[in-house]
Formats: C-alpha cells, structure tokens, sequence
C-alpha cells in the first residue's frame, strides 16, 4: 500500500529501523540445567502439568478447566517499588535475560543468579540491551546498524524500561490507591514485561492492542533508548485508536493476554486486600472503563481487539526465548504456566466461537505463511532506484506446526506487483504482502514489511536547486505581472483624467445664427 507522505528529512535519518545481524533476542540452544530454576521442561513433564484437562472442551468450559489448574501452585509476586524489594523488578535480571549472550555460570546453580553485566530481551526492542550496573542506573550498551557498540546512560526518564501490564491494569484489576500493587492479578509476572518506556507509556498506554490502518512516521512510537520504531499508535479500521507493535512482539502480546483471560477467567476473593477479577477478551470494548476487580464479577472486563490478538498468536509463533520464560517462571517465583505458550493452539478452542475442535494436546494450527527478513535486505532507497526482494523469504507453516521456506512466492502492494525493476517515484513508504500457493492453496501472508523511499543528499540538492529556480521564476513573473499592472492601473488614470477635461461634442453650446431682416 502506497503511503503518500513527506518525510523530514531529520526524521528518515532517525527512524531506520534495525537488525544487527549476529545479536538477536532469541535465547537459541540453551543448556538444561537439571534440578536448578534454569530446568527445561519435556513434553511429559509438560503434558503431566495439564493432566485434569479433558479433550474436545472449549469456550467457557475449556477456560474454566485452565483456571483450576493455573491457580494450583501459584505463588503471588510482590510488586513494590525498586530491584531490591520487589520481585516483579528483581525477576525481570532473570526472566528477562538473553542467555545466549549470558550464559549461566557455575555460581548461579547453587547461588542467586546475576543482576548485572547482563544481556536482557526487552518487548518492543528488536535488539537486546547490555545492563552494566542494573535496570534505570548506570549505563547501557546495544548494537546499532552498523555493528558498532553503543554505550549511553540511564541519564533521563525518557531513556528507560517500564514495566509493562500488557493486559492493561484498569480493565479489572486497578482498584483506589493503586491497589493493583496488592493483587495476585496486578503482580502476575506472565503479564509483567519489562518494556521500553516510550513504547508502554506514549504507545501502548492504556489503549487495546489492533492493527493501525495508517503506519508512517506521524503514527510511529520511537525509543529513546536506541532509536529504533516500537510500534505504531493510530485508529484501526473501526475508528478505534490502537496500539500495534512490531511483528516480533505480536504473539508475545497475544499469549500474555491469552493467559490472563485464563487464569481471572471469574472473580475469587483471596483475601481481604486480594481479590481476582474476571477477565475476558473482545472486538467490542468500553475503551474508557476502569474497574475493581469486585466490579467484574457478574461482568467480565473485556479487553482486545481478540480478531486481531488471535491472527497475531499465528503470525508470531512462540520462540524459544518466550518458551524458556515460561520455564523460568513455572520453576521459580510463580510456580504456573502460560498454556498458550506450550500449546498456542488452544487460543482458538478458548476464544474463536467458530472453533468445533476444542482443546487437544496434538499441535494443530492453521496453515499459513510469514514474510521475513534478513540482514540483506534492503529497506532503504533512494529515487528512481530499483526494489530488490533478496533477503526476503516466505516460511509456510503446515498444521502440525512443521516449517519451511518456499521460493516461489510473489510480492504485492494492494495494487501493485512489485518485481525487481519496480521503483517508486516519491518519498514515501510502500508496504507488501507475500502470496503463495501451496498444495493448490493460496495464501496470504498476515503480516507485512515496508521500505522507505527517500532522497540522497545529491538528489536532495537538486531538488532544493529545482525548488530553488522555480521559486525565482515565480517571483520574477509575479513581480514582472505586478509592475504591468501597476502601469496599466497609471495609464487609466491618466486616460480617465484627460476624457474629462475634453469637452465631450454634444454638450459644447450652439452657435446662435444671425439672421438679416429682410
């Protein structure tokens, strides 16, 4: 889709988006580390912890088996304020970390594990962050575009992590006085992300997730952390305003709420300061509602938008990162798990009332496929410069959850095919989808990438010259049509002046004739 907008030129330069091309957030090959919170978890051990559920049930009946099982076990976090005396801070050195680019060392398998000199997975940033002192102090390294190494400092509240309810706090669990902080709901790690600041607060808010319908820089949520753009903030195509991050974090945020919805499927009160609301998930929300957890209980606070949080649980399928998470969080502080995690699938049995199959431990899923990028790809042109698709691949995912990379796929905008002598002339972004057909289906790819198109500093000074020369011709007609005006407006008066002291013929006297008497 064509996006006829001007760019600042300030605003190109900083909104590049990018990859490093050897640091990822995935964690990758990670040791299982026996007997220790650094444990992975098989699918015996994983099917055992769903034993009480009964295939084939869904909707209501499935949620309410989940919540049963979710809640046995679970150890309420304590919130609070600073690394040191709160655990939701305190565990995100843990359930954060890249541990690819930090490894566990020995001293972690007996002792704490560290909080410092670490690499952390942030949502909404592409690359991970070095954390030299600790989380908000001191300062902190990434890798930008070109590879090289940044160190900046925790200097401003602009710069910094938040965290992050993705299920967002005043749909159900806000309470007077912050009471949040006191709920198992408000300190539930699986919903506690550490974010960038700029993303949770100017970004995601207290708005429901959706697909943006304009994307561009007005609409783009940039870190003040490493630059990089985090999401989009705009109306979706209903007129509700949304907030929608990257491709990378769409199933992240998707199982987050999935879960949630899961666990608060109805109200309990736990204790005289703890009660746990009832939460579910829609197309249709009341965008300004803030509620009590007592206010959900004969009325779910309904959070979203589910069409779109089901399609992105396909787009963004689990890592193993997310799923290492969950291992992490099973084995230490919470003591439960994400279901959508070890099974995505069952987001459909639960919340699709379309869905006939109901929840089954056989991985199924709708087929589809992705678009992808990598570090050759260019995303970046100049005018008149020919798009080139290398770097771009399509991955097709098959039912039982098997993957693939096809070559013989297209490239579309919603009116063009792009082919590798397409150009755009103009400044812009242009934005594609990929189309395959596989096994005589055709497929469609949900999610999208974009290029920029922009001007070099050659073509920039030509275009300021060309502004430049037409401006130049415009003042000298307008001034030349200006000064002939001006003479002709004298002339007239001058004209005018004279045909009034010209006597006009028929008003001069007659002449009287002498006649002679005869």
């Amino acid at each position: 889709m064509m996006k006829n907008v001007l760019f600042l030129f300030p605003f190109i330069l900083n909104s590049i988006t990018f990859t490093p091309t050897f640091l990822t957030r995935d964690s990758g090959e990670i040791l299982n580390l026996k007997n220790t919170i650094f444990e992975r978890h098989d699918t015996d051990s994983i099917l055992n912890y769903y034993s009480t559920i009964q295939e084939g049930i869904k909707g209501d009946e499935a949620l309410s088996s989940l919540q049963t099982i979710l809640k046995n076990g679970q150890e309420k976090v304590k919130y609070e304020s600073g690394n040191k005396t709160s655990k939701a801070w305190d565990g995100y050195y843990l359930f954060e970390r890249n541990f690819t680019l930090s490894p566990v060392e020995e001293s972690e398998l007996t002792g704490e594990y560290k909080r410092s000199n670490i690499w952390i997975n942030s949502m909404y940033l592409s690359t991970p962050i070095y954390i030299e002192d600790k989380i908000n102090s001191g300062t902190y390294s990434y890798v930008d575009s070109s590879n090289e190494t940044q160190t900046k400092s925790f200097v401003n509240s602009k710069a910094q992590f938040d965290r992050e309810h993705v299920f967002v706090k005043k749909y159900g669990f806000n309470g007077e006085n912050e009471a949040y902080k006191d709920y198992t709901a408000g300190c539930d790690i699986h919903n506690l992300h550490i974010a960038d600041h700029y993303a949770n607060s100017i970004g995601h808010n207290d708005l429901p997730y959706g697909t943006v319908l304009e994307k561009n820089e007005s609409s783009a949520i940039i870190s003040e952390i490493n630059g990089e753009i985090t999401g989009y903030k705009g109306e979706n195509k209903d007129g509700i305003t949304v907030f929608e991050p990257m491709d990378r974090d769409k199933g992240d945020v998707a199982r987050s709420i999935f879960y949630m919805c899961a666990r608060y499927h109805t109200y309990e009160k736990l204790s005289d300061k703890d009660e746990t609301p009832s939460l579910t998930i829609s197309d249709n929300i009341v965008i300004e509602s803030t509620t009590s957890p007592i206010d959900t209980k004969d009325n779910p606070a309904a959070y979203g938008l589910l069409s779109d949080l089901l399609a992105w649980n396909e787009l963004d399928p689990v890592s193993e990162s997310e799923k290492y998470r969950n291992d992490l969080i099973y084995n230490s502080d919470q003591g439960n798990r994400n279901p959508f995690i070890d099974f995505p699938h069952w987001a459909n049995a639960c919340f699709d009332k379309s869905n006939t199959t109901g929840l089954t431990f056989e991985v199924k899923q709708t087929p589809h496929i992705t678009l992808e990028k990598d570090e050759n790809f260019k995303d970046t042109y100049y005018f008149f410069e020919n798009f080139d698709p290398t770097g771009l691949k399509v991955k097709y995912f098959d039912a039982e959850g098997n993957t693939s990379y096809i070559s013989d796929f297209k490239l579309e905008t919603s009116s063009n095919p792009l082919t590798t002598n397409y150009t755009f002339f103009g400044f812009g972004t242009l934005e594609f989808k990929a189309k395959a057909t596989i096994n005589g289906v055709e497929y469609v790819s949900k999610n999208t990438l974009s290029v920029t198109y922009t001007a070099s500093r050659v073509q920039m000074g030509i275009l300021v010259i060309i502004l430049i020369v037409l401006l130049i011709i415009f003042l000298i007609i307008y001034f030349s049509a200006s000064h002939h005006h001006k003479i002709a407006k004298k002339y007239k008066k001058v004209e005018n002046r004279i045909v009034k002291l010209r006597p006009i013929e028929e008003d001069k006297p007659k002449k009287k004739k002498n006649r002679k008497n005869k």
